[in-house]
This record gives C-alpha cells, structure tokens and sequence, in this order.
C-alpha cells in the first residue's frame, strides 16, 4: 500500500499514513535515463540558472530585505501565500466536475501519436493534466489550451531522441496541432449558430 509508511526496525514496527509527492531532478549532462524509467515521471520542467539584470536584482532585494527581517518579510508575503493554497484547495474541491469532451481526447491521442510517444502513459499523464489546469483555472471545461500547456510538461522527456540529445520539444508541431483545432472548433461553433433573417429581408412569396 503506497499510502501508508511502514517502519521496522528490531522489535519495533510503526505504520502511518504518508501522503507525498516525488520531484526528481537530474544533470543531463551526467548521462540520459532509460525510456522506460523516464516514462515514470509524469511532468517535467527545464530548470534554467539565467536571470535577467532586472531579475537578480529583484532577487538580490529580497535576499537582503529576508536577512534584515525574516519575520517581516514572511509577514509581507503572507497573504499572497494564503490565496494561492486557496486557488488550490478550490482546484482540488472543482477538479471531480471538470469535463474533458470527446473532441479534446481525440486532440491529446492525436498529439500523443504525432509525436510518437511509447505506451499509453504520455496520454493519460496529459488528460490529468488539462483537468487540473481547467481547475486551477476555475473552470469545469478543458478547452485546447490546456492541452496545449499540458503537453509542455508531458511530452517534454517522452519524445524519442538519440542517446545524449538534449531533450526539447518541437513547439511548432505542438501549436499547429492545436491552432488547427481551434479553427475546426470555431467552424463548427458558427455553423451551428441560427442565421436570423434581417427586417429589409423578404419572403420567396413577397417578389414580384
């Protein structure tokens, strides 16, 4: 049960609920990890160490303003920190009424297949992942941007490479995908709009 930790040690055995996310990190440069033990990673992100001038200084500010006051200085973030774990408890309490439509799946299995992602993982992960979005959102309907997001951080360690490539999504397959889409969506979306007929329009049976 990945739900409960269970320690034994000698005569002692204690059981307790665990509740946990895991976050691995890695250097590339230190050699590439199997497929199959990548695929075990639902999302994953590009951390970058380079910062703007305009972004270390802000960085350099708070560092300082942190040593000055510590207590202050939570104090001054403290209410930011408070809407957003309530952004996230309202996401977790909408997250069950979200609804992904038919067409979006057929936009994520499709996307998952144009890139040729092994197995059924990659699909699933990005599926998860556009409700959650729509949540966070507050929103109950997924809609192709959250795919389009959602597949940045599923498919970004699922493409195939060649050994010591560095991984990196090809965004204007992604975007053409997707853009496509939202222009089928809006066809249908006026096609099925009623056409009113104008006041000056007149009937078949009113010409001369």
């Amino acid at each position: 049960d990945m739900s409960r930790n269970y320690v034994e040690r000698g005569g002692i055995s204690i059981t307790n609920r665990a509740e946990f996310i895991l976050v691995g990190t890695m250097n590339p440069e230190e050699g590439d990890l199997r497929p199959q033990l990548l695929d075990r990673f639902g999302l994953a992100v590009e951390v970058e160490g380079r910062f703007s001038p305009e972004e270390r200084q802000e960085i350099v500010k708070r560092r300082i303003a942190y040593e000055a006051d510590p207590q202050g200085f939570m104090a001054k973030w403290q209410d930011a920190e408070r809407e957003e774990r309530d952004r996230v408890l309202r996401s977790q309490a909408l997250l069950p009424q979200v609804v992904v439509s038919d067409g979006i799946l057929t936009l994520i299995t499709s996307i998952c297949a144009e890139y040729d992602v092994d197995g059924m993982r990659g699909d699933i992960v990005m599926y998860k992942t556009a409700a959650t979005i729509a949540a966070y959102e507050d929103r109950t309907e997924v809609n192709s941007e959250d795919v389009r997001e959602a597949a940045s951080l599923a498919l970004l360690h699922r493409q195939r490479r060649q050994p010591f490539q560095q991984p990196n999504l090809a965004t204007d397959q992604l975007d053409s995908m997707v853009d496509d889409f939202q222009g089928q969506d809006n066809q249908r979306e006026s096609s099925d709009q009623p056409q009113d007929q104008g006041e000056g329009d007149s009937e078949p049976s009113d010409l001369p």
